[in-house]
């Protein structure tokens, strides 16, 4: 019983020279829907019509990036970045009471415009700085809508690779020719270079030489250790209205929001 539409524009560039690799996506969103969460009041649903909680996320960018390092010196050392950046999500107030008796505190408060905070008082009425006067008993028709309020953007650094290789015997030949290597999808998401023939058809296990690779690579998770938030409560009757308690979900490859986290590899391919 309930609608939901969405506009999405994506942009999806990608720049491959020598030993640069950039690529990325932007995404510019609007949506709305009456199908989220709670309603104020489940008998008229089409009043729930307001911003969608994802589509409705203006901006979305994210941007992967490999190269070597510049210098000569440490050319043979290889850093891969993954940036991210969104607009805020949309969320809703509620007033923390239930006025219609469902035993549901879904109920939505009015602001009422221009009201200064030392006239802001009695019971149905609370001001929140950066926001103004809230009415807490609004009438009918002039409740804020469903997600009315916009939480924080997020802007972060959520992946840093440093790396290196070495080839433990490039001199070596096998019997039946040079074989080939190739680099596959590994455990746990990371990349593996692995002789052709251990993939079949994959590769051609009698052009090149069986190479021992030996990688050292520092592998850090949100660099900065900085927080990226979720949307802060907007229930007015709880002391925590407007407090950032919880850490945002990230969107992407990296998936979910972690503390700084730094692990060093050391593998050996053969």
């Amino acid at each position: 019983s309930g609608f939901s539409r969405s506009q999405q524009l994506t942009v999806s560039p990608t720049l491959n020279y020598k030993k640069f690799f950039l690529a990325g996506f932007y995404t510019l969103s609007y949506g709305k829907s009456d199908a989220e969460g709670q309603p104020a009041d489940p008998y008229n649903l089409r009043a729930e019509w307001g911003p969608a909680n994802y589509s409705d996320t203006r901006h979305r960018l994210m941007i992967l990036l490999n190269t070597s390092l510049p210098t000569k010196r440490l050319s043979k050392f290889s850093t891969s970045i993954q940036f991210q950046s969104q607009s805020g999500s949309p969320y809703t107030i509620t007033s923390g009471r239930d006025l219609n008796g469902d035993s549901i505190f879904g109920e939505r408060p009015g602001l009422l415009p221009g009201v200064e905070a030392t006239s802001c008082a009695g019971g149905t009425q609370a001001f929140k700085p950066a926001f103004g006067c809230f009415n807490l008993v609004p009438a009918p028709g002039t409740a804020l809508g469903r997600n009315s309020a916009r939480g924080p953007s997020q802007t972060n650094i959520m992946n840093f690779q440093l790396s290196r290789s070495w080839v433990l015997n490039p001199d070596k030949e096998v019997a039946g020719g040079k074989e080939a290597m190739i680099t596959v999808p590994g455990p746990g998401g990371t990349m593996v270079t692995v002789p052709a023939s251990m993939m079949g058809n994959m590769g051609n296990a009698g052009a090149g030489k069986r190479k021992y690779n030996l990688t050292f690579s520092l592998n850090a998770r949100n660099p900065l250790n900085h927080p990226t938030y979720a949307t802060p409560s907007g229930d007015l009757s709880s002391p925590y209205f407007g407090v950032f308690r919880s850490l945002a979900n990230q969107f992407g490859p990296s998936g979910g929001t972690f503390n700084r986290q730094v692990m060093l590899q050391l593998r050996l391919n053969f």
